[in-house]
């Protein structure tokens, strides 16, 4: 039964689940707040989800592989504890992989997928919006792309 479950798990939400991305950066928690906002006042189901690249993490962090792994699951924990202290029913799912592929897959049959406009890190902005642009692409359902602050003058690179 615990294959059946794993397996149910990683098929697409149904039409009383929200979907968010996030990578932990400032754009990203915006989309979780925005997410479990929606998902308290609609009485939706709130599916959390985080894509962690060892490739890709390593041009944006400095971290390895098992910590790759494990600062993702750091940010889940965060995103859901936030959520339950909403009241929203959540889960959370972590995968290594294609952020975008990972998340289009994990919403498809959703009510929508709620993604941040960019990303984390300096690498990550060179290439603005590539998850957000592709989920709008390629998702079976609405997306909605939260904006995030623009940085001060100071901090724009």
């Amino acid at each position: 039964t615990g294959n059946a479950v794993r397996e149910a798990a990683m098929k697409g939400a149904d039409a009383n689940t929200i979907v968010v991305g996030t990578d932990g950066s400032d754009c990203a928690e915006e989309a979780v707040r925005w997410a479990i906002g929606e998902a308290a006042l609609s009485g939706r189901r709130l599916l959390i989800v985080h894509a962690w690249s060892w490739i890709s993490d390593a041009m944006v962090t400095p971290f390895d592989r098992p910590e790759g792994k494990k600062v993702g699951a750091a940010i889940l924990h965060r995103a859901e504890r936030e959520a339950r202290r909403h009241g929203v029913e959540v889960q959370t799912r972590l995968f290594e992989g294609p952020a975008a592929k990972g998340l289009v897959e994990a919403a498809h049959g959703a009510a929508m997928l709620v993604v941040g406009s960019h990303g984390y890190g300096r690498v990550t902005r060179a290439f603005l919006g590539s998850v957000s642009r592709e989920c709008v692409r390629h998702a079976s359902c609405p997306v909605l792309v939260v904006p995030g602050h623009p940085a001060p003058a100071s901090q724009a690179t």
